[in-house]
C-alpha cells in the first residue's frame, strides 16, 4: 500500500482560511468499501503503562501516562497503538497522570504509546481519482477566538494559536489476491497464494486461523473466432466455437456465458460446456442447439466463465504461512482437487468486517493562528502566514501579527486603547516590546513591557500612550515616559528578547499622535483585524448619539373597587395602557474626519471583521455593531481625501420592566 499526502496545509496557517488536505491511497483500487480516515489530534500525551481495572460492573483498561494529561472524562481520545489503535471513550480519570477508556485489554500492553485527542473525519474517495479532498479550516477555526482582556499589562493569547497533528488512516473490507492454488495442495487442502508477497507481509493480513472466508475466483475468457454447426456423436445438432490460434481453459461440465453472435443472437447467453478435444483444446462444443439447424457464421465473439476446479465458496482458514517458491498463502478446510491453468481470484471475510487503521500516514507540527488570508494572496501550499511568526531570523523577516506594517505611522490619541499580538515559535523567545518615544526625529526615551504572563509565546501587549503609562511592569531607559508624555509627537514598537536584550527582533510599527484639533467628543473604533491583533481609529469629528426603545404594552381594567364602602371609581392617576417590557439600546453616528489613502485599507479591514467595539469618551469598552452596509472607497484624483462615517449600535440591551 502507498498512502501520501498530496497537499497538506503550511506549517503555520490563518485559521479562518482554507487549510487543505488531499490524500491518496493505492488500497482505493483493491479494497472493498474503501473510506479515508483522517484525525485532527491534539494534546498529546505519552502512555508508558496500561493494566486492567474495574469500575462497577465493568473492566475496563487503565492507562498511565508520564506527563500531566489534562484529560476529563467523557473525552474522546485517539489511542495511537499498534495493537489498540482507535478511538476509545474515557470513562474515569483516576489522576493526574491516568485514567480509564472503555478497552478491554486482550494481550499484555508493552513499550510505550501516545493518546490524543482527536477530532475524526471519515471520507468516502472521490472518483474518478480515488482521492479524498478537505478543507480543514471549517473545524479548526474553531479553536482560536478574540481573546480581548481591557487591561494594561501583556496577556497571554493562548486562544489564538492551536497545535496539532494529522493522522491519516483507512477503513476497508480487507481483500487477500491470489494468484492461483497451490497445484499440490497442503495436506490434501487447497491453499491461495501470492508471490508477491513476503514474509514480513503477514503482520499486515488482519485475517485469523479459524476465520470464515469467501473465495471467489475470477471469470476468464476465451476468444473464439468462429461458429459451425453440428458437434459430433451425441453432441450432433448443438452449437461448436472454435478458434485458429487461442487454447481454452474450459473442460465438460462447464457453466460459460457466450457473446458476440450477431447472424443469431439467441446463440449468445449462458451454456455447458459438453465436448472438447483431448489436447490442444482450440474448439468446444456447447449446449446451444442448432436453429437453424446446420448453419454457420463467421461471427466472432468472447466466452466467459470460471474454469474447474471450482472454488467459489465459504471455506474456513486453517493457516496463513510463507513458502519460499509460492510467497504467502492462505490453506483452506477445503479439499484439493487438482491442478489445473493458473486462476486467480480475491479471499474476504464472510461477514465484511471493516478494519480500521488511523497512522498509515503522520503529518505534525502545524499551528493555525486567529486570522485570516484574503483569496488573492492565498497560494497553492501558502506561505503567507509565516512572515507574521517571530522566529531565530533576521528582523525584517519577522511581523507583529497585525494589518498595520512598513514604516507608515498609523494616527493614534494618548487615551487610545489597542493592543498588539506576537507568535514567537519558541518560549523565552521574543517575549518583551520596547517602545521608543520621538520628538520629530529626536529619541526622547525608550520603554520596554515585560512579559510576566504564563504565556511567553503568543501575547498580547498595549500600544496606547495611556496604557504604557499604567502597566506596573515596565523598564524605562532615559527619560520616563511620565516625564515626557506630553512631548511625544510619534513612537515606534518593536518585540525584543527577555534577560534585558534590546535588539529588535520584528519590523517597527510606527504611530503618529493625532494633531487635528475637534470640538467634538473622542470615539474609537476598536476591531479585531485579520492578523488577530486589536486596533483602534479615533473619530473626532460631528457624532450623534440616540436611543432606540422597544416596548411591550398591555391594558389593565380601569377604576378602583372600594372595599370598604362597596364602591367603585375612578383616580385622575389611574393608568388603562401600561408598559410591561421596555428594552433599550445605544447608537451612534462618528465621524472619522478627512482620512489618508493608506488608512483606507483600515477602514476596509473594519468593515469585514466579525469583532468590534466602541471606546467611548470616558475611555469604557463597549461591544458594538456596525450597521453601514456599504462604504464608498474614493480613487480618482479629485477624490484623494475621504472622510468615513458610520452607524454603530451597541451589541447589548438595557432591559427595565
Amino acid at each position: 500500500m502507498a498512502y501520501s499526502a498530496l497537499t497538506q496545509p503550511h506549517t503555520f496557517m490563518a485559521g479562518y482560511s482554507a487549510i487543505p488536505l488531499r490524500l491518496n491511497s493505492t488500497s482505493v483500487e483493491t479494497s472493498d468499501k474503501f473510506k479515508y480516515l483522517t484525525s485532527i489530534a491534539y494534546s498529546g500525551v505519552t502512555v508508558s503503562a496500561a493494566t486492567s481495572v474495574g469500575i462497577g460492573a465493568y473492566t475496563y483498561a487503565k492507562l498511565f501516562t508520564t506527563t500531566a494529561h489534562g484529560y476529563s472524562q467523557g473525552d474522546k481520545i485517539l489511542f495511537a497503538d499498534e495493537v489498540y489503535g482507535g478511538y476509545y471513550n474515557i470513562v474515569s480519570i483516576t489522576s493526574p497522570t491516568s485514567f480509564a477508556i472503555n478497552l478491554v485489554l486482550g494481550s499484555p500492553f508493552t513499550g510505550t504509546s501516545k493518546t490524543y485527542l482527536g477530532i475524526p473525519y471519515t471520507m468516502p474517495p472521490d472518483y474518478p481519482d480515488g482521492e479524498a479532498k478537505l478543507d480543514l479550516s471549517n473545524t479548526l477555526k474553531d479553536f482560536v477566538t478574540e481573546n480581548l482582556q481591557d487591561v494594561n499589562e501583556i496577556y497571554s493569547g493562548h486562544n489564538t494559536k492551536f497545535n496539532f497533528d494529522i493522522f491519516c488512516g483507512e477503513e476497508k473490507s480487507y481483500v487477500f489476491e491470489f494468484e492461483d492454488n497451490a497445484p499440490s495442495g497442503f495436506g490434501g487442502y487447497v491453499g491461495f497464494y501470492n508471490t508477491t508477497l513476503v514474509e514480513a507481509d503477514i503482520e499486515n493480513i488482519p485475517f485469523e486461523i479459524g476465520d470464515t472466508i469467501i473465495i471467489e475466483q475470477d471469470v476468464v475468457s476465451w476468444n473464439y473466432n468462429t461458429t459451425y454447426g453440428n458437434g459430433v456423436g451425441s453432441t450432433s445438432g448443438y452449437l461448436v466455437l472454435s478458434s485458429t490460434t487461442l487454447h481454452h481453459n474450459f473442460s465438460v461440465g462447464q457453466p460459460i456465458t457466450i457473446t458476440g453472435q450477431i447472424t443469431n443472437p439467441n446463440w449468445n447467453g449462458t451454456a455447458v460446456v459438453l465436448s472438447v478435444p483431448s489436447d490442444p483444446k482450440y474448439w468446444m462444443t456447447t449446449s446451444v442447439p442448432l436453429v437453424p439447424t446446420g448453419a454457420t457464421t463467421n461471427d466472432a465473439g468472447v466466452v466467459m466463465g470460471v474454469p474447474k476446479p471450482t472454488y467459489n465458496t465459504t471455506a474456513t482458514i486453517t493457516d496463513i504461512l510463507y513458502n519460499i517458491s509460492l510467497g504467502v498463502v492462505i490453506v483452506t478446510n477445503v479439499q484439493n482437487a487438482g491442478a489445473s491453468l493458473p486462476i486467480s481470484g480475491t479471499i474476504k471475510l464472510a461477514d465484511d468486517t471493516q478494519f480500521k487503521t488511523y497512522d498509515d500516514l503522520v503529518l505534525s507540527g502545524f499551528s493555525i493562528y486567529n486570522a485570516k488570508i484574503e483569496k488573492k494572496d492565498f497560494g497553492f501550499v501558502t506561505t503567507q502566514f509565516d512572515k507574521y511568526i517571530i522566529k531565530n531570523r533576521a528582523a525584517s523577516l519577522n511581523n507583529i501579527s497585525t494589518i498595520l506594517s512598513g514604516s507608515t505611522k498609523y494616527r493614534i490619541e494618548t487615551s487610545t486603547k489597542s493592543w498588539l499580538l506576537n507568535h514567537c515559535e519558541n518560549s523565552g523567545f521574543g517575549s518583551d516590546v520596547k517602545f521608543t518615544w520621538y520628538n520629530g526625529n529626536t529619541v526622547l526615551g525608550n520603554t520596554v513591557l515585560h512579559n510576566v504572563s504564563s504565556n511567553q509565546q503568543d501575547y498580547y501587549f498595549p500600544v496606547g500612550i495611556d496604557q504604557v503609562l499604567a502597566s506596573a511592569n515596565k523598564i524605562e531607559t532615559g527619560a520616563t515616559l511620565s516625564s515626557i508624555y506630553n512631548t511625544i509627537d510619534n513612537y515606534s514598537v518593536v518585540a525584543i528578547e527577555t534577560s534585558g536584550k534590546t535588539s529588535a527582533l520584528t519590523n517597527a510599527i510606527w504611530f503618529e499622535l493625532n494633531e487635528d484639533c475637534s470640538r467634538f467628543e473622542l470615539f474609537h473604533l476598536m476591531w479585531k483585524d485579520s492578523k488577530g491583533s486589536w486596533i483602534s481609529y479615533p473619530f473626532k469629528y460631528v457624532s450623534e448619539n440616540k436611543m432606540e426603545v422597544e416596548r411591550k404594552d398591555y391594558y389593565k381594567q380601569e377604576g378602583t373597587w372600594n372595599t370598604t364602602n362597596n364602591t367603585f371609581g375612578y383616580d385622575s392617576f389611574d393608568r388603562g395602557q401600561k408598559s410591561f417590557f421596555v428594552r433599550s439600546r445605544e447608537k451612534y453616528t462618528i465621524n472619522s474626519g478627512w482620512v489618508e489613502p493608506f488608512e483606507n485599507n483600515l477602514m476596509k479591514d473594519l468593515m469585514s471583521s466579525p469583532s468590534v467595539y466602541v471606546q467611548l469618551p470616558d475611555n469604557t469598552l463597549v461591544g458594538c455593531v456596525i450597521e453601514n452596509k456599504d462604504i464608498k472607497f474614493g480613487k480618482l484624483h479629485q477624490d484623494y481625501i475621504w472622510n468615513y462615517t458610520f452607524n454603530i449600535s451597541v451589541s447589548h440591551n438595557e432591559n427595565r420592566f
